[in-house]
């Protein structure tokens, strides 16, 4: 799998299936019908429909930590997007959530915010703040 960094600050979810399909981050933008407010992970399941590619989506819904080995063990077997949530605090008020989307494959992250790809092992300091994983694709994935 190729690393695609982000072109916008919004298109984390088009370039990390574009990593995935090994297309542009501009097609899986427009198949995703990215906007400026990010990608739905719905639509994400769309174009992966348009295009014939077996997936499975699953609903997590719990910390990074939590998940990270199921996540590694699925990513030796699957090319995986995942949907996530930034909780930030900066100490004015309530949390803000911020959505974030990346690609996991063969123990590597392909962060589209980051210049590489990099092992899932070493990445503690990428996710400093909590992140919660929303849902995930696996792509690739026959019944």
């Amino acid at each position: 799998m190729k690393h695609i960094r982000q072109s916008k600050k919004y298109s984390c979810g088009a370039a990390s299936i574009a990593s995935i399909l090994d297309i542009s981050e501009l097609e899986a933008a427009r198949g995703c019908k990215t906007t400026h407010k990010g990608t739905v992970t719905g639509y994400v399941c769309k174009f992966l429909e348009s295009k014939n590619i077996k997936f499975k989506r699953i609903f997590v819904g719990l910390p990074y930590e939590c998940v990270f080995g199921h996540l590694r063990l699925l990513s030796n077997q699957y090319k995986i997007y995942v949907s996530a949530n930034f909780i930030c605090n900066s100490g004015r008020g309530r949390n803000s959530h911020r959505h974030h989307a990346f690609a996991l494959n063969k123990s590597k992250i392909f962060d589209p915010s980051e210049q590489k790809e990099e092992e899932m092992d070493c990445i503690g300091h990428l996710y400093n703040r909590d992140l919660i994983i929303k849902e995930i694709i696996l792509v690739g994935f026959e019944e």
